[in-house]
This record gives structure tokens, C-alpha cells and sequence, in this order.
């Protein structure tokens, strides 16, 4: 009880309404970040296939935790894509604006995915290149 009249009597009761108000906002901002209103659906090609399995085959032969990681790397930014492809910076060597390529940190270094936001519902990744790879460009 003497607790509730301490904070009933406090001076800082409307800066802990502020507080309280801002939360409220910063928890729906939250919920719609959770939920974004657009969704794209993220197809692999099977070229992009083939390289995954390409890239987690070479560390698997070198370090398994590092084949796991970077897989599960790759994973999470793919799912970028399912709400946010436009993020992603325009591929240099491409002629259409659909063309981006998407930087996925890893390590030292990272991966490039170039994908192509073929409509308003769908992202294909068409290849995954390692940064240090002689054709990455």
C-alpha cells in the first residue's frame, strides 16, 4: 500500500504516461512489422539450388558448424525477400530495375543472391555466389 501512495504521489507520473503511451505505439508498430500487409512467395531456380548445394558442400567438407551457419545465414536473409525484395540494391550489371541483388553477411565476408521480382507476389532467386568467388560479378 505505501508503495501505491509513493507512485501516486510522485512528480514523474506524466513522464511515466509518456512512457507507457510511447510503448503502447512502439508495441503496434511492432505488431505491424510482424505482420507486413504484402507477402512474396520466394521460388528457387534451379540454378540457385545447384549453387546452395554447391557453397554448403564446400564448407561441409571443411568445417560443419560454418556449413550450418552459412546455410542458416542464407536462410534468414531469404526471408527478407518474402516482405521486402525492393530493400534490396538494384543489380549493377542488369538492364531491369526487377534485377537486385540481395548481401548476406557471413563470416568475414558473405554471400550475393541475384534475384528477380518476376510480379506483386513473387521474388526468384536465380543464383548464390560466395563474395570471394572469381565470378562473383
Amino acid at each position: 500500500m505505501a508503495l501505491i501512495r509513493e507512485y501516486l504521489e510522485a512528480p514523474t507520473i506524466e513522464i511515466v504516461e509518456l512512457k507507457i503511451k510511447r510503448n503502447r505505439h512502439a508495441q503496434t508498430a511492432r505488431e505491424r512489422a510482424a505482420r507486413p500487409a504484402v507477402t512474396y512467395k520466394v521460388r528457387l531456380a534451379a540454378e540457385a539450388r545447384e549453387d546452395l548445394d554447391r557453397l554448403y558442400d564446400f564448407l561441409l567438407g571443411r568445417d560443419t558448424g560454418a556449413a550450418e551457419r552459412a546455410l542458416a545465414a542464407i536462410e534468414r536473409a531469404f526471408s527478407l525477400l518474402a516482405y521486402s525484395p525492393f530493400s534490396c540494391r538494384k543489380a549493377l550489371l542488369q538492364k531491369r530495375p526487377r534485377w537486385r541483388e540481395l548481401l548476406i553477411p557471413s563470416g568475414h565476408s558473405g554471400y550475393v543472391a541475384l534475384f528477380e521480382i518476376d510480379d506483386d507476389r513473387t521474388v526468384t532467386v536465380t543464383a548464390v555466389r560466395h563474395q570471394r568467388e572469381e565470378d562473383y560479378h
